[in-house]
């Protein structure tokens, strides 16, 4: 069977209209919006064969007798250091507790940080990481145009579960899986949109699809990461932002918000949304329960962890210090029935213990230093995306592995991998950083 599509892959690249190069940036492209669009697997189990055989012909197709060359042996070691670490993980999760799945374990951890070793050996540019962060944000817009759907015509039952009712209103997962992957997602979305090469009318279309998937959202994370990505914006775009962008932005929100006001089903979400998020109430004619709202000591308690005394106190600082407790460690975030933290942070420790934690800190801040170092339009793109990246790690579930929420992350781990001419000399020393 395999030899059989070996052949057909070798036909195929053989086809003069089509070269190995084409191919495999074709195939490249596939498997990045299969990894992003991971729900889709709720669907059919063919996602699954469909995933690895795209996984098994880029690597066939970019090998090609050529010898792989790592550009960047410091963050490559902590990042094989990394993946050790999270195999080790995947093992100790089936040793603490047998009730939890290794496979699912492995896949959870894997699925998505695996994705720069597969692409290590595809020759890349610039505009191909461009690219992909094109394709994020489009995935992230079709999330929030699901939110639409449903709110029009029904929850789709190939979605995650819904979330929990706010103010008395049924909360929908979207496209892109649970509530809090789109809040965190919609930060990230909203300063790449600014910050790749979209044209002006589309990053303004991008805006408020995104904007309003967030008010839809009813999610607290929505708010935070818009807001942070308009502060990025307006202080990295300060001589560049287009007034009269923002006005017409104004005014299509002053429109859309008189049109809600005419509509009591989008109204009422609207002011569930304002009133559990900033305990505003808009509209005195809908009366809806009020919930949590933003406020200092939630958010100490968010930065903190929500159960992470719990979890001590349950399973011992020690054990967990050394070698932490596996997947029950995360909790739901890993498909396991245990408290969790809700701070990803907390989770790794939990997860792995203290080494494990200070593994994937001391890879970040050195993916971020070499960001820095380098110095380029992209690079520079996908620093602050990183950071806003790090800002959500703080009060969401072990986000590093969830195909959506870490996908910019890991894509500039490859993107540094492929990075040539990178010297790692301390400064001082008279070497010029990122120069090719």
């Amino acid at each position: 069977m395999i030899p059989s599509v070996i052949r057909v892959v070798v036909m195929i690249v053989e086809y003069p209209l089509l070269s190995r190069k084409k191919l495999v940036r074709i195939m490249v492209l596939m498997l990045l919006v299969m990894v992003l669009g991971h729900v889709t697997r709720n669907l059919s189990s063919f996602y699954f064969l469909m995933y690895f055989s795209l996984v098994f012909v880029i690597v066939f197709l970019s090998v090609n007798k050529r010898k792989i060359r790592v550009n960047n042996p410091p963050i490559f070691l902590l990042y094989t250091l990394f993946l050790v670490f999270s195999l080790w993980v995947s093992y100790w999760s089936f040793i603490f507790d047998p009730n939890v799945s290794f496979a699912l374990t492995l896949s959870r951890l894997f699925f998505v940080t695996l994705i720069p070793l597969i692409l290590i050996m595809v020759e890349l540019k610039d505009k191909d990481f461009e690219t992909a962060l094109k394709l994020f944000v489009l995935v992230v817009v079709v999330g929030s145009l699901s939110y639409f759907y449903q709110y029009f015509f029904g929850a789709i039952s190939w979605f995650n579960n819904v979330g929990e009712p706010r103010g008395g209103l049924v909360r929908f997962s979207s496209s892109l899986g649970s509530l809090t992957t789109y809040g965190v997602a919609v930060g990230i979305a909203l300063y790449a949109t600014y910050a790749v090469s979209f044209n002006k009318k589309t990053k303004f279309i991008i805006f408020i699809i995104l904007l309003l998937g967030a008010l839809l959202s009813m999610q607290k994370a929505a708010l935070f990461n818009a807001v942070i990505a308009f502060i990025f914006i307006f202080i990295l775009f300060k001589y560049k932002v287009n007034l009269i962008l923002y006005i017409l932005l104004f005014l299509l929100v002053l429109i859309v918000f008189s049109f809600l006001y005419q509509n009591s089903f989008l109204s009422e979400y609207l002011q569930a949304f304002v009133l559990n998020t900033l305990g505003v109430n808009l509209f005195d004619n809908i009366n809806l329960v009020k919930t949590e709202q933003i406020s200092p000591d939630l958010l100490f308690e968010r930065f903190t962890g929500l159960h992470f005394l719990e979890i001590i106190e349950k399973h011992g600082a020690l054990l967990l210090f050394i070698s932490g407790i596996g997947a029950t460690g995360a909790g739901g975030a890993m498909g396991v029935d245990s408290l969790q933290a809700h701070n990803s942070f907390w989770d790794l420790y939990f997860m792995g213990g203290f080494f494990y934690l200070f593994t994937f800190l001391l890879f970040y801040f050195f993916i971020q230093f070499t960001l820095y170092k380098i110095n380029s339009n992209i690079s520079k793109v996908f620093f602050i995306l990183n950071f806003i990246f790090l800002l959500n790690a703080f009060s969401a579930s072990i986000i590093m592995f969830h195909p959506v929420t870490s996908f910019c992350f890991w894509v500039s781990v490859l993107y540094i991998l492929k990075r040539n001419k990178f010297n790692y000399k301390l400064p001082g020393q008279g070497v010029k950083y990122g120069q090719e």
